[in-house]
């Protein structure tokens, strides 16, 4: 009987701890007519906009039970949450830390939490058309590799938080009014790696990544007809 009952009490414990916990490290919440839902992301080199209102901090941490399905998108969700609890209307990613051998195996996340007088508007978006002839398309994308799969790559524009990038997927990022100065950067373990965006005689541009044996992002740039074809083969899409 004892046996059972521990043997459910352990069951309970690593069922609770297979999500990083989200704390609010300090903060008060703040009465405002403007509750939103939504939740903008700044990225941790982003300039902020006049009169932002700092509110607090707050951070997702897991431990050794954490499932490692908790990646760079699935924390910023939990981070967004923790926004929404002080009326927060947007966060500045402070650091995204890579998972250790032997304590979380979640990407864990720190951002201040915000609240904006008006949200800005980002010149990019993710789409799943390219079909706007005033604009110019990344399609970036990583095949399915067994080495480096549990890594997720934080992704920006312009310094913009667009999303985390994982094993065997993809996605298409617009940049609206063609803007010819965006350059795209891919995070690994702290460091921001400056990938700049050469177009020649079409709007899309298709950018693979893998990973190095040391971890960091590898990218090239393929042909517009290789890269529609490996882009294709990949299912799994933001």
């Amino acid at each position: 009987m004892k046996k059972k009952i521990l043997s459910i009490a352990l069951t309970s414990i690593a069922l609770v701890s297979c999500s990083p916990k989200l704390s609010v490290i300090s903060g008060v919440r703040i009465a405002t007519e403007n509750v939103t839902r939504e939740v903008y992301v700044f990225g941790k080199n982003e300039i902020m906009p006049e009169n932002t209102a700092f509110l607090g901090k707050v951070e997702t941490k897991g431990n050794f039970f954490t499932s490692d399905k908790f990646k760079v998108n699935e924390s910023i969700e939990l981070i967004k949450e923790g926004a929404l609890q002080l009326n927060g209307n947007a966060v500045k990613i402070e650091q995204i830390r890579s998972p250790g051998p032997f304590k979380s195996k979640s990407y864990d996340i720190t951002a201040l939490v915000l609240q904006l007088e008006k949200l800005p508007i980002q010149s990019f978006k993710v789409v799943t058309e390219t079909n706007n002839k005033d604009s110019r398309y990344i399609k970036l994308y990583r095949p399915k590799r067994v080495f480096g799969s549990g890594i997720s790559f934080p992704v920006y524009i312009n310094n913009s938080f667009v999303c985390g990038l994982d094993n065997d997927q993809k996605i298409t990022i617009e940049l609206e009014n063609g803007n010819e100065k965006a350059y795209l950067q891919i995070e690994s373990y702290g460091k921001l790696y400056k990938v700049p965006l050469a177009y020649k005689n079409n709007s899309v541009i298709f950018v693979e990544c893998s990973v190095s044996r040391d971890g960091s992002p590898k990218v090239t740039i393929p042909e517009l007809n290789d890269g529609e074809k490996e882009y294709s083969e990949i299912k799994n899409k933001l």
